[in-house]
C-alpha cells in the first residue's frame, strides 16, 4: 500500500452529480406546479370574499343613510342629469360618516389608465357599480330584483360585466363561487 486514500472517499467528494441536481430541480418543479394554482385560487377566493363583504358594508351604509334622510343618495342633482357613482357614494362619507371610505372594486381591470371603463363614472368605473330606482317608487317587477330598490355590483373574477337571461329577465348573471374560481358572472347585492 502506498498510503493514499481512495478517490471515492467522502472527504474528497465535494459536488453533487448531475443526476442529483436534476432530481432536485424536478422535485421543486412538481411542488411549484401544485402550489401556484392553489395560491392563485386562494387569492381569487379572497378577492371574491372581499367584494361580498364590501358590498354588504355599502348596503348597510345605504340603509343607515335612508333611515336618516328618508331616501337613498339621490341619483341626480338636477332632474335628468345623473350624478357619477363616486359622488353618490361620497354622500355616505360626508358630512355624516355612514362608512369610513369608498371601497374600490377589487376585480376592476388593473391598468385603469388604459381602460375606457375607468372613465365610466356614471356606471361605477373603478368603484362598485351602484344603481337605484327612485322614480315614482318604481320597484323591479321580474327576475332576481323583484321588490328591490337598488343593486351594488362588482365585475367578478371574469373581470367584465356579464349580462344574460336570469329567471326569465335580462339581467346581470350572478357569480357563484361553487361554479369555479374564474367562472363568469358578477358579484351582485340587491337591496333592501
Amino acid at each position: 500500500m502506498s498510503g493514499k486514500k481512495p478517490i471515492d472517499s467522502l472527504e474528497e467528494r465535494m459536488a453533487f452529480t448531475l443526476i442529483e441536481l436534476l432530481i432536485v430541480v424536478a422535485i421543486i418543479g412538481i411542488l411549484a406546479a401544485i402550489a401556484v394554482p392553489n395560491f392563485m385560487n386562494a387569492r381569487m377566493r379572497a378577492k371574491a370574499t372581499r367584494a361580498i363583504e364590501e358590498e354588504r358594508n355599502i348596503s348597510n351604509a345605504l340603509e343607515m343613510y335612508r333611515i336618516d334622510q328618508a331616501h337613498y343618495p339621490p341619483k341626480d342633482e338636477v332632474p335628468g342629469t345623473r350624478l357619477p357613482v363616486y359622488k353618490r357614494y361620497a354622500m355616505l362619507t360626508t358630512p355624516v360618516a355612514y362608512m369610513a371610505s369608498i371601497p374600490l372594486d377589487p376585480f376592476f381591470p388593473v391598468d385603469i389608465s388604459q381602460d375606457a371603463r375607468a372613465l365610466s363614472t356614471l356606471w361605477g368605473g373603478t368603484y362598485y357599480d351602484y344603481f337605484e330606482w327612485q322614480d315614482s317608487g318604481y320597484i323591479y317587477k321580474v327576475g332576481p330584483r323583484v321588490n328591490k330598490l337598488y343593486f351594488i355590483a362588482s365585475y367578478g373574477p371574469d373581470f367584465e360585466k356579464t349580462v344574460g337571461e336570469v329567471m326569465g329577465a335580462q339581467d346581470m348573471v350572478p357569480y357563484d363561487l361553487s361554479n369555479g374560481i374564474t367562472s363568469a358572472g358578477d358579484i351582485v347585492r340587491y337591496g333592501p
